[in-house]
């Protein structure tokens, strides 16, 4: 947790700085300039970590549930699930998943190599979001799915779970009794 509201801090505390130095270059009066400026991004860092990364927490726990397992605060989420089917069922469930059930718009799909990409939209207009991918491998009689979550666009701050919840979604129906 501690990760995530540094990755916050660090992130607006230097965008403030630098866009507070770059509206007082043209009356730069030297250290006391970037002293003020490195005051007032560790303010806004302080500030916004303490807000953005506690909502991001406590959206996160909840989400999880009594599923937490791993790191419950991060933006990229990877989850694996045995099942007890044939690779090719396997695959064809995590297809109708991702593109059926879930409704995420498919990028890629290569039943060969057992993979499968789609883009969770959300936000504004659906402009940000997060990447979902399934790897699909066999084992032994099973198999093994393995997936992923992270953000679309870099720099993420935070995500308010939604990349914990499409992993356990996915996990959660893939491993429900009678669905692979």
């Amino acid at each position: 947790m501690l990760k995530c509201y540094f990755r916050i801090f660090a992130l607006t505390a230097g965008a403030f700085f630098l866009g507070s130095l770059a509206a007082n270059m043209n009356m730069f009066e030297g250290w006391p300039s970037i002293f003020d400026g490195l005051t007032a991004g560790a303010l806004f860092g302080v500030a916004a970590a303490a807000v953005l990364g506690t909502l991001h927490a406590g959206r996160a726990r909840a989400v999880a549930g009594d599923r937490a397992k791993g790191d419950i605060y991060s933006l990229y989420q990877a989850r694996e699930a045995a099942l007890a089917v044939p690779y090719d069922r396997a695959f064809h469930a995590v297809a109708h998943y991702i593109s059926e059930v879930a409704r995420y718009r498919v990028l890629g799909s290569d039943p060969v190599a057992g993979l499968i990409e789609a883009r969770v939209p959300s936000g504004p207009l659906g402009l940000s979001g997060s990447r979902f991918s399934a790897s699909v491998r066999r084992d032994g009689e099973g198999s093994v799915v393995t997936l992923r979550a992270e953000p679309a666009l870099w720099p993420g701050l935070v995500d308010y779970g939604r990349n914990l919840k499409a992993v356990l979604d996915a996990e959660a129906y893939l491993t429900s009794a009678g669905r692979a």
